[in-house]
């Protein structure tokens, strides 16, 4: 009988032992999956906030550029307002285009780039082989 009660102890502390493991298992999974889905997000934003930056610059120097066009204009036709007018016109009828469209294209190329840098995996062991965002065709 000494010996039947032994065995359920141990069978006791084998299940025991056997649910921490599960349960560490799983914190461990959890932990992982929180920590990518981190490191997606972060490379997400981070791309946003270069293509932002990026768009800015551009569009900083857009804006003095049109304004020099706009002088020159004025000062070729000796009148500054129909410089500034005949460089305004492009930009308005740019605008009410493109308030006035729905694009479709644009909305779902924006979200299929979002989905794809989220499903796409970055692996640490691929990082070797790529040099600049690039393959090196290893």
């Amino acid at each position: 009988m000494a010996e039947n009660k032994s065995t359920t102890a141990t069978d006791q502390e084998e299940n025991y032992s056997l649910k921490e493991e599960i349960r560490a298992y799983i914190d461990a999974r959890v932990k992982l999956f929180t920590m990518n889905i981190a490191e997606k997000i972060s490379l997400i934003i981070a791309d946003s906030v270069q293509k932002i930056l990026g768009l800015t610059l551009l569009g900083a120097s857009l804006y003095f550029f049109c304004f020099a066009l706009a002088f020159y204009l004025g000062d070729f036709l000796d009148n500054y307002s129909i410089g500034f007018a005949i460089v305004a016109i492009p930009f308005l009828l740019f605008g009410a285009i493109f308030l006035n469209r729905k694009s479709k294209r644009l909305t779902e190329k924006i979200q299929a780039d979002i989905i794809g840098k989220m499903i796409t995996d970055n692996d640490s062991d691929d990082l070797p082989e790529k040099i600049g965002g690039k393959n090196t065709g290893q």
